[in-house]
């Protein structure tokens, strides 16, 4: 734990996965759209794979079982899944002119082996987060209310089974509903981080402490470059950056709305759709745990929370909606000049 002492660790860190990503952007731009559907097939199958060794491995961090060790790093599947999920699923219910009930049952499984898996690391909140996109995806669609009825109806009763399986997660949920109506004698262990949270958040004032001034540890607010990202980043910019936080927030929003309802092919449209319902459910979720609105969920914040698969993932998803916004809007854009292009496309 002594590395996380150094204030600057994470900065140097995720720096480092920055640049990596950067090269992903230049790559999913450069590649033929073909290609990423030839990929989703081979890389689905593997992070199925992968999600599920994670349950048969001793290893786990805080009580999780979400990597899989690979040498030095840590591959985590549930993130690097999230592309491949979109496409695939994109994929499988815009194939025929209408989804027969071979394809619906062939997507119940696959989500169903990948919410299980998921929860079973135990990782709930993502599993919530991947059943509500696949339920948004098939409304938009041509998918009869029978249909979604019965896949509503079918993961209720395994909601259902699964709370009494495995009571871990309801005792998180009512011990928040606990903390929620009863502020004056709150559970200390529910409290305890909340509290250290908003510890942190106080100390940054308006102005904030300043990048790396921070005085949060790894003992006083654990997990915080992940769980509790923004408490410590109101430590360094204060009221002040949280301002321009949400100003960028409300100009991404801006500009995937206005480019996502111009789109013309279901398959665009259920590809971007998913990549900013994950991107923004999980900013919602963070912010809405850091308030206190949420139990703890460990869900990181898009773009900011340290880690390097969660860092890829937000980049893969942000490069492959803006590739299809872009040729989109420039179809007849000479190929070989799609990053300047592209800057522009952004840029206006």
């Amino acid at each position: 734990m002594l590395i996380y002492k150094n204030t600057l660790f994470f900065i140097k860190k995720q720096f480092c996965w920055t640049l990596l990503s950067f090269a992903i952007v230049l790559i999913f731009f450069k590649i033929k759209k073909n290609i990423f559907f030839y990929l989703e097939k081979i890389g689905t199958t593997l992070n199925l794979l992968a999600i599920n060794y994670t349950l048969l491995t001793n290893f786990s961090i805080n009580g999780a079982r979400r990597w899989v060790e690979i040498g030095p790093l840590l591959y985590q599947p549930v993130e690097i899944e999230k592309p491949f999920f979109i496409l695939c699923l994109s994929q499988l219910i815009t194939t025929t002119k209408e989804l027969n009930y071979k394809e619906f049952i062939f997507l119940n499984l696959i989500v169903l082996s990948t919410f299980l898996g998921i929860f079973l690391q135990p990782d709930f909140a993502s599993g919530l987060l991947y059943l509500s996109i696949v339920f948004i995806s098939l409304f938009i669609d041509r998918t009869s209310y029978k249909q979604l009825f019965g896949f509503g109806a079918f993961f209720s009763f395994l909601f259902y089974l699964i709370f009494f399986l495995h009571p871990y997660q309801l005792s998180r949920i009512s011990l928040f509903i606990q903390t929620l109506f009863n502020p004056i004698n709150p559970n200390p262990v529910t409290t305890t981080q909340l509290n250290q949270s908003f510890e942190t958040i106080s100390r940054g004032g308006f102005f904030g402490l300043g990048i790396g001034c921070g005085e949060t540890t790894f003992e006083s607010l654990p997990v915080y470059y992940a769980d509790f990202i923004f408490s410590v980043f109101l430590e360094n910019f204060g009221i002040l950056g949280s301002l321009f936080f949400f100003l960028f927030l409300s100009i991404y929003t801006c500009f995937y709305l206005s480019n996502f309802f111009k789109l013309k092919k279901l398959k665009d449209v259920i590809i971007t759709l998913g990549c900013f319902l994950f991107l923004t459910l999980q900013t919602c979720i963070h912010l809405g745990v850091t308030c206190n609105l949420l139990p703890i969920t460990g869900i990181p914040l898009p773009f900011i929370s340290y880690g390097g698969n969660a860092q890829l993932a937000c980049i893969c998803l942000f490069s492959l909606s803006v590739r299809l916004f872009y040729e989109n809007n420039r179809p007849l854009l000479n190929p070989n000049k799609k990053i300047l292009h592209l800057f522009k496309f952004l840029y206006f």
